[in-house]
């Protein structure tokens, strides 16, 4: 180049089929899914297919489909009569039982999002997530209900005599309407900050992620599926929506009975459990057993190393998957087979579309490290009462190849989390090409099949 001060397009130095490939290979759409206008929808299918089959069992309770409509029905009366409206915010702090279940499916028949907390936070964390949500009712057990943040709140104590309260309360749900744009949950996650941020998820996206982990995970009548994670973590979403969306039983288990070692091992045996979802760390710490009736085990979370799939993945079916709160629980998913090496973070769900750019916003070539966005319908709303960082964060589409192309108000979502560029198994490469696209990201444990793209819906997403 004879004129060394020009500056150069960074388009010229990738090859118009290489750019084309580097987009390709991040998308995964067309999948079908229903959002039949809110996740509570999906159980309320099931519960008038099946009214006797059994929804959820804690301890020696069970309630069946019928049961824990009817009580959702009337808890969600109430909140309606106490003035809950759509997009409206209902916190939610309580010890996994059957309630919080009939909870949070309640506040979302009545139109509401709910906010799930963390009953053992300090009480400065819960205040300023009640605060700053504007949820002035709380559904909270008896020992939440005594601490200081509970005194300018409208608190409804789960149990007791709450049950018999709601009893006058129709068991039919109540007229309500609400959209796939609606809100479901707020969600906190602290971020690297150590500052609260609220994560706006919509049913739509949501929705779209349970449609396709049913699908995969074959989830279904016959399924029991473990609530492991505590509800203020959005990995409990799918515990709860692949079972209740599919008519199978959702197991909850007090916070002892799950914690990682003998007392999981035995929990999972006991409890018959088919379909459970762990972090790697906490699926390292349980001692293996042979657990015949374990038929799925998912990872995410963490990096996941070669030595669990080795151990776990013989006999049952065993994914691993990756994705942030901002893009509605997770954005990829790979089923793992080969305890050799650490499995990937696999390909984007459907509908999702994943890029990996540089910093000037253009894709990288085959095997060199980007920043990964992430867009389609998974892509939440934003953070709550923060539009600096939603417009930081949530960034135009750059690659709709028309308007309309993408979903409404889609916005690939930039992940913060670097990656090398995601290729078809199939494509030619050069070996270095190819020793560069095996190399996993530093930072995230990334490797370019794992590649993903800041999340957004008609935006995209970093964290």
């Amino acid at each position: 180049m004879d004129d060394d001060s020009r500056r150069v397009d960074p388009r010229a130095l990738m090859p118009e089929t290489e750019r084309v490939l580097a987009l390709e290979a991040g998308k995964r759409t067309g999948a079908p899914f229903t959002d039949l206008l809110g996740m509570h929808r999906h159980f309320e299918a099931q519960a008038a297919r099946a009214p006797g089959a059994t929804a959820v069992e804690f301890g020696d309770e069970s309630l069946t489909y019928a049961e824990l409509d009817a009580r959702a029905n009337r808890l969600a009366h109430r909140l309606v009569e106490l003035g809950v409206r759509p997009e409206g915010r209902v916190a939610l702090c309580l010890e996994p039982c059957s309630g919080a279940i009939a909870g949070l499916l309640g506040v979302m028949k009545a139109g509401a999002a709910y906010v799930p907390l963390d009953p053992a936070a300090p009480d400065e964390r819960t205040a300023f997530m009640l605060a700053e949500s504007g949820a002035r009712i709380v559904l909270a057990d008896a020992a939440s209900a005594a601490r200081p943040w509970a005194a300018g709140c409208d608190v409804l104590v789960v149990g007791g005599g709450l049950d018999a309260e709601l009893e006058r309360h129709p068991a039919t749900p109540p007229a309500v309407e609400i959209g796939p744009r609606h809100l479901a949950y707020v969600l906190y996650t602290s971020g690297s900050t150590g500052v609260p941020k609220g994560v706006l998820v919509e049913h739509g996206g949501v929705c779209n992620t349970i449609a396709t982990f049913s699908r995969l995970y074959a989830n279904g009548p016959e399924s029991r599926v473990l609530l492991f994670a505590p509800l203020h973590f959005d990995a409990s979403v799918l515990d709860v929506f692949t079972a209740l969306a599919n008519g199978g039983t959702l197991v909850v288990a007090p916070r002892e009975e799950t914690i990682p070692g003998d007392e999981l091992t035995g929990l999972l045996a006991r409890k018959r459990i088919t379909h459970a979802k762990f972090t790697p760390s906490a699926l390292a710490a349980t001692p293996w057993a042979h657990l015949p009736e374990l038929e799925v085990v998912i990872l995410g979370g963490e990096i996941c190393s070669a030595e669990l799939v080795e151990r776990w993945a013989p006999g049952r079916r065993f994914f691993n998957g990756w994705g942030p709160t901002e893009v509605s629980v997770r954005s990829t998913a790979v089923q793992a087979t080969d305890g050799t090496r650490p499995p990937p973070i696999g390909r984007p769900l459907g509908n999702v579309t994943h890029y990996v750019l540089d910093p000037a916003g253009w894709p990288v070539p085959v095997g060199v490290p980007g920043e990964i966005y992430v867009g389609g319908a998974g892509v939440t709303r934003g953070y709550l009462g923060r539009p600096a960082l939603t417009a930081q964060r949530y960034v135009p589409d750059p690659f709709a190849q028309r308007p309309g192309a993408a979903p409404p108000r889609s916005r690939p979502a930039r992940c913060g989390s670097r990656a090398p560029s995601p290729v078809r198994p199939s494509a030619r490469r050069s070996p270095a090409s190819r020793r560069r696209a095996s190399a996993p990201c530093r930072r995230c444990g990334t490797s370019a099949r794992r590649g993903a793209a800041r999340r957004g819906r008609g935006r995209s997403a970093r964290r």
